[in-house]
């Protein structure tokens, strides 16, 4: 049962709480099912995250791309250092979706362009130096 518990999210502390309160003889079910409600949430919320992230991961692989393609044969592109630039520097697209060095992004797109952004700007994007 712990183990079970703990693959779905549950911490050692909280299961300690629980199985506290059921020993002193109390029913902690609605406890367990409200902190059960939380991980689905948190694990949700990691989702969004995770593609927020892969959006992004994308936008730099494709300027990178491009970065290499500008530099000659044996030339620095500063990949890694293009990741530094913050604010100076961001991975676009061309209706002014901007994603800085954190990954946050910007949405300045008019409304045609917002509601087709993340199908049809993966062959839009170029870098704004």
């Amino acid at each position: 049962m712990v183990q079970r518990a703990l693959r779905i999210g549950f911490t050692l502390a909280e299961l300690a709480e629980v199985l506290k309160a059921r020993d002193a003889g109390g029913a902690p079910c609605r406890c367990v099912y409200q902190l059960a409600q939380d991980k689905l949430k948190g694990i949700e919320a990691d989702i969004e995250a995770l593609k927020h992230t892969k959006r992004y991961v994308k936008k730099v692989l494709s300027d990178w791309k491009q970065r290499i393609q500008r530099a000659g044969l044996g030339e620095k592109s500063h990949l890694l250092y293009s990741l530094t630039e913050g604010q100076s520097q961001h991975v676009r697209c061309n209706c002014n979706v901007s994603f800085d060095a954190q990954g946050d992004h910007d949405w300045n797109c008019d409304q045609r362009c917002a509601t087709s952004h993340d199908t049809d700007h993966a062959r839009e994007e170029e870098h704004s130096d």
